[in-house]
């Protein structure tokens, strides 16, 4: 199968036809036609996936092109490397080659990073109300955003045996995002969720599993292959009744969903902003 870059888009805040091509550079994906399965991947393998401004766009681009592929009925997230994404960094400036008026459109529609969402509501949004079943196959690391992309986001999540979680926030000094600190609660208990969010502890696969975070952990040289046969196993069903039954479990957690990400974007924008932040930043910065 050929490793595809290209992404039909929105040009036009008013058109809902897609009529440009936009080439992508963090991320990469695959489409098995016969079994109806679309494989993505967050390509910065040197960088171990980070959680990029131009990724999370990247990453709506290629939701809402894969929602409109008509031959993708399942698909599998995965990160190229040793990790699958090492969460954000916050020492970076915000940039993303997606043209302005392509921003533009999406951000009309309700999808889009806007500088301000740390907690990426749109982007945990998209997922949620994505039709069609997600599985993310977790490879070596996960941290931060990048381990609730991993756990929050998908409709299932596999791991490979090398696979290790961490949620640093409390030593950041900054709070979870993505929706993680109403969905950890309901998925593992309060007890489990505050361990995962407020020790900043390594959480292994097969913690993780225990923890109800992941539903299977497999050895790393059969992970892809044990989520693509996952991913076959739902390609085979109804698409409308695994969209329907997707909506129908999701439904009376949207709107509060929604509203705690919104709580999660105000108190996150007051601390990072705040000069314990910045400390702390500098501080794990000199420890690399």
């Amino acid at each position: 199968m050929t490793e595809l870059r290209t992404v039909k888009v929105y040009s036009s805040e008013t058109s809902d036809v897609r009529t440009e091509t936009f080439e992508l550079q963090n991320i990469s994906y695959v489409i098995d036609a016969s079994s109806g399965v679309a494989t993505v991947q967050l390509d910065l393998p040197k960088k171990l996936n980070p959680l990029l401004h131009g990724t999370i766009w990247e990453m709506h681009l290629v939701l809402e092109h894969l929602a409109l592929e008509p031959s993708v009925r399942v698909v599998v997230w995965t990160g190229k490397g040793r990790a699958f994404c090492a969460g954000a960094d916050f020492n970076l400036p915000p940039s993303t080659t997606v043209p302005e008026h392509v921003q533009k459109a999406y951000i009309a529609r309700g999808i889009g990073r806007e500088l301000t969402d740390f907690a990426c509501k749109r982007l945990v949004l998209h997922f949620w109300d994505f039709p069609k079943p997600i599985i993310t196959a977790v490879n070596g690391l996960a941290v931060g955003g990048g381990a609730n992309l991993a756990l929050v986001c998908p409709d299932m999540a596999i791991a490979g045996e090398s696979a290790r979680f961490l949620f640093p926030f409390t030593k950041l000094g900054i709070v979870p995002e993505f929706g993680s600190s109403l969905l950890f609660p309901i998925i593992m208990g309060m007890a489990r969720a505050k361990q995962a969010l407020l020790t900043n502890e390594w959480i292994s696969a097969t913690q993780a599993e225990q923890m109800g975070l992941v539903n299977s952990v497999v050895p790393d040289a059969d992970l892809l292959a044990t989520a693509h046969r996952a991913a076959c196993k739902l390609a085979a069903f109804s698409p409308r009744a695994l969209r329907e039954s997707k909506a129908l479990m999701h439904g009376p957690w949207r709107q509060q969903l929604s509203q705690q990400l919104d709580r999660e974007n105000k108190v996150f924008l007051e601390m990072v902003n705040s000069e314990e932040f910045k400390r702390n930043l500098r501080a794990a910065a000199a420890k690399k």
